[in-house]
């Protein structure tokens, strides 16, 4: 059961695909951070609540995003997610192509050098949770 439900998380997730550009791109926590231009490596997960490991990067403009990532545990599976992504304040929202209309969710830019982040997804009635560092 574990498995199979992990399973139809990650299978959500690729299925995202394309998206669309929200408004008001770019204000994020901590005084308007700006994701614009930066690229990250992927460092931990959880998907519906289990912990996974794996790799991969995830890149921004102004207005797209690409993350490409290979998990490793628990269930070997890769994702692609690609499209356009909107923030206000420490939300950020992404458009697919085809219902459900908007992904919700929120992010976080952390430590010292501010050099972390946390981007927690809603989609699919379960939750995704990445930790990234910035190459």
């Amino acid at each position: 059961m574990r498995k199979r439900r992990l399973a139809g998380v990650m299978v959500a997730a690729a299925a995202i695909g394309t998206f669309t550009t929200c408004s008001d791109n770019g204000a994020g926590p901590g005084g308007g951070v700006s994701l614009a231009g930066t690229s990250y490596t992927f460092v931990s997960g959880i998907f519906a609540g289990f912990p996974a490991t794996g790799t991969g990067s995830l890149a921004f403009t102004d207005t797209t995003f690409t993350a490409n990532i290979h998990i490793t545990f628990p269930i070997d599976s890769a994702l692609v997610l690609a499209g356009g992504y909107g923030t206000k304040g420490d939300s950020i929202y992404l458009r697919p192509a085809s219902p459900p209309d908007t992904i919700p969710g929120t992010y976080a830019v952390r430590g010292a050098q501010r050099d972390t982040l946390q981007l927690n997804l809603a989609f699919a009635g379960s939750a995704l949770v990445t930790i990234w560092r910035k190459l």
